[in-house]
């Protein structure tokens, strides 16, 4: 297997940075987990920007075969983002994200692996006092998260682990 190109998300959420985030731990994750060889960044997503493409929203508007030629990849890996955020309401406060993947030979546009993983972790308290510290707890590990630059970085790592729990070595 060729170069694998991993192409910017279709960022099916209302997180602006959750996309960027995930699509980095992706490309680490393929390329320091699975040892797959990953295409350039910068010239994945310069040969989209020839093709018009600069959204992974926008990634449907062509081919596997023209997506292939433009970054010169032989593999694409498309994702999408389903969910990424925080919810927090004092009683129940949770972290989560999901994501789908496809993997796709730029050739022949055949799918060679699909798979759809998620990452969660909630907390609940049962008190008015318990769900004032949940919540001030919970915001703060928001704050604490973005300020490090790791948004839900558990959750991303157990839901890159259940993507690709059963995909067979290459």
């Amino acid at each position: 297997m060729g170069p694998v190109a991993v192409l910017p998300l279709n960022n099916m959420t209302n997180s602006l940075g959750g996309a960027l985030y995930v699509r980095d731990k992706l490309t680490g994750y393929v390329r320091d987990v699975r040892g797959w060889q990953v295409a350039d960044e910068a010239k994945v997503d310069a040969g989209l920007k020839a093709l018009a493409i600069t959204d992974g929203g926008q990634l449907n508007s062509s081919t596997p075969q023209k997506i292939s030629g433009a970054t010169g990849a032989p593999v694409l890996l498309y994702t999408d983002l389903l969910e990424f955020g925080y919810t927090t309401l004092g009683f129940v406060n949770t972290k989560k994200c999901r994501a789908r993947i496809r993997v796709v030979d730029g050739a022949t546009g055949e799918l060679l692996y699909s798979a759809e993983g998620h990452g969660a972790e909630s907390g609940t308290a049962v008190s008015g006092q318990g769900a004032l510290e949940a919540g001030a707890g919970a915001l703060g590990g928001q704050l604490a998260d973005k300020a490090v630059g790791a948004p839900l970085a558990n959750q991303v790592q157990d839901m890159l682990d259940e993507i690709f729990q059963w995909m067979p070595e290459h």
